[in-house]
């Protein structure tokens, strides 16, 4: 996660990019420009259950947020397409 305006973020997450296989990177450093679960999950993914299966796969598996920050058994059920 990013700290700063929204203009601030806009500039650094284009530098970001392609870095989070980087290993010698910190987790949280290499994941800062991914978007905040708050965004990924707006009001209308959260009633759309399609919608919302696919933006937890894409939390978890785009994104590097683990299963946990989410909801590990829905997650895991989700990703493992049992639901």
């Amino acid at each position: 996660m990013l700290l700063g305006s929204e203009a601030f973020v806009d500039k650094m997450r284009p530098l970001l990019e392609g870095k989070a296989e980087l290993k010698e990177i910190p987790r949280a450093q290499r994941w800062a420009h991914r978007p905040g679960l708050q965004s990924l999950f707006s009001a209308r993914v959260r009633q759309d259950k399609a919608a919302r299966d696919a933006t937890m796969r894409r939390a978890c598996l785009e994104y590097g947020y683990i299963m946990a920050a989410v909801h590990y058994s829905t997650v895991s059920k989700v990703i493992k397409g049992e639901r």
